[in-house]
């Protein structure tokens, strides 16, 4: 399917008034990605396309698992940039999953640690950042240090 058939797709299961190229347009893509494949798009262009998923449905709460993982600095800053213009814009909850200890120190407010599904420190992202309370949290940061 292309991206435009797949967001088609669920802004029609969910009877949504808006249109393929509003969506990508909330995302920062042209209209032609709307007749590209997936494997036609960057990792940039795929994960906007992903993040115009979720979006599609209206949604209160943005859930973003690794939502920039994959991607160069570069790419990653601005899909950070555009979801915290979405969270803004659209009056957004969300939930930001990820390893990467550098992205929560410049995005997030407030962090939980979970160490082996149990949390082990949470509260104010840089707070805990810099002076971290528990031994796993220790941990993580020190190896975010190479």
């Amino acid at each position: 399917m292309t991206a435009g058939q797949i967001l088609n797709e669920i802004l029609l299961i969910h009877h949504s008034n808006e249109n393929v190229d509003s969506i990508l347009e909330q995302v920062e893509l042209q209209g032609e990605v709307a007749g590209k494949y997936p494997y036609e798009l960057s990792g940039g262009q795929r994960q906007r396309v992903n993040i115009a998923r979720a979006l599609a449905v209206n949604p209160q709460v943005l859930i973003c698992d690794e939502v920039v993982s994959a991607l160069d600095v570069s790419i990653q800053a601005k899909i950070l940039n555009l979801i915290t213009r979405l969270v803004r814009e659209r009056n957004l909850a969300i939930l930001f999953i990820t390893h990467d200890l550098n992205v929560v120190r410049a995005f997030v407010e407030s962090i939980i640690v979970l160490s082996k599904g149990e949390i082990v420190e949470k509260g104010d992202a840089l707070k805990i950042m810099d002076s971290p309370e528990h031994f796993y949290t220790k941990t993580l940061i020190a190896a975010m240090d190479f």
